[in-house]
Protein backbone atom coordinates (compact mmCIF):
# COMPACT_ATOMS: atom_id res chain seq x y z
CA UNK A 1 0.00 0.00 0.00
CA UNK A 2 1.49 3.74 -0.76
CA UNK A 3 0.77 5.84 1.51
CA UNK A 4 -1.72 8.88 0.93
CA UNK A 5 -0.30 12.48 0.58
CA UNK A 6 -2.65 15.05 2.75
CA UNK A 7 -4.27 16.74 0.75
CA UNK A 8 -4.49 20.29 1.22
CA UNK A 9 -6.86 23.51 0.09
CA UNK A 10 -4.94 26.02 -2.36
CA UNK A 11 -6.11 29.61 -1.14
CA UNK A 12 -4.63 32.86 -2.57
CA UNK A 13 -2.03 32.69 -4.43
CA UNK A 14 -0.02 36.46 -5.41
CA UNK A 15 3.66 37.35 -6.50
CA UNK A 16 5.87 38.11 -3.37
CA UNK A 17 8.00 41.79 -3.96
CA UNK A 18 11.32 40.01 -4.68
CA UNK A 19 12.10 37.56 -7.00
CA UNK A 20 15.70 37.17 -5.18
CA UNK A 21 14.39 34.67 -2.67
CA UNK A 22 16.63 31.65 -2.73
CA UNK A 23 14.60 29.37 -0.20
CA UNK A 24 11.20 28.49 0.37
CA UNK A 25 9.55 29.31 3.06
CA UNK A 26 6.09 27.92 5.19
CA UNK A 27 4.80 30.30 7.54
CA UNK A 28 2.03 29.25 9.62
CA UNK A 29 -0.31 31.27 12.20
CA UNK A 30 -0.06 30.41 16.14
CA UNK A 31 -2.14 27.21 16.47
CA UNK A 32 -1.34 26.11 13.02
CA UNK A 33 2.23 24.63 13.32
CA UNK A 34 1.11 20.81 12.31
CA UNK A 35 -0.53 21.33 9.15
CA UNK A 36 2.92 23.68 8.48
CA UNK A 37 4.92 20.88 9.03
CA UNK A 38 2.90 18.78 7.09
CA UNK A 39 3.20 21.02 4.35
CA UNK A 40 6.60 20.93 4.60
CA UNK A 41 6.78 17.19 4.54
CA UNK A 42 4.87 17.36 1.03
CA UNK A 43 6.88 19.70 -0.54
CA UNK A 44 10.13 18.08 0.95
CA UNK A 45 10.90 21.56 3.18
CA UNK A 46 13.33 21.57 5.57
CA UNK A 47 11.60 21.80 9.05
CA UNK A 48 14.23 24.68 9.91
CA UNK A 49 12.12 26.39 7.18
CA UNK A 50 8.71 26.42 9.00
CA UNK A 51 8.45 29.55 11.02
CA UNK A 52 5.59 31.10 12.90
CA UNK A 53 4.03 34.54 11.40
CA UNK A 54 5.53 37.37 13.85
CA UNK A 55 4.19 40.95 13.53
CA UNK A 56 6.74 41.76 10.95
CA UNK A 57 6.13 39.08 8.61
CA UNK A 58 2.15 39.14 9.09
CA UNK A 59 1.62 42.16 7.34
CA UNK A 60 3.40 40.52 4.08
CA UNK A 61 1.05 37.67 4.24
CA UNK A 62 -2.14 38.69 6.31
CA UNK A 63 -4.68 41.76 5.24
CA UNK A 64 -4.21 44.69 6.96
CA UNK A 65 -7.59 45.01 9.02
CA UNK A 66 -9.24 41.75 10.28
CA UNK A 67 -7.82 38.35 11.18
CA UNK A 68 -5.87 36.09 8.27
CA UNK A 69 -8.45 33.86 6.35
CA UNK A 70 -5.19 31.16 5.88
CA UNK A 71 -3.13 29.14 8.44
CA UNK A 72 -0.57 28.33 6.80
CA UNK A 73 1.51 30.37 4.03
CA UNK A 74 4.11 29.11 1.34
CA UNK A 75 6.59 31.59 0.02
CA UNK A 76 8.46 29.44 -2.98
CA UNK A 77 11.80 29.92 -3.65
CA UNK A 78 13.90 29.18 -6.36
CA UNK A 79 15.21 26.51 -4.97
CA UNK A 80 11.54 24.67 -5.55
CA UNK A 81 10.03 27.33 -8.29
CA UNK A 82 11.67 24.71 -11.56
CA UNK A 83 9.72 21.92 -10.01
CA UNK A 84 6.51 23.83 -9.02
Amino acid sequence: LKPSLPSFKQGKTTNFNSSSLTTTTIGFVPGHRAQALAVAKALKVKYSNVLKVNPSTEQLVCPATGTCPDEVFVVLGTDLASGA
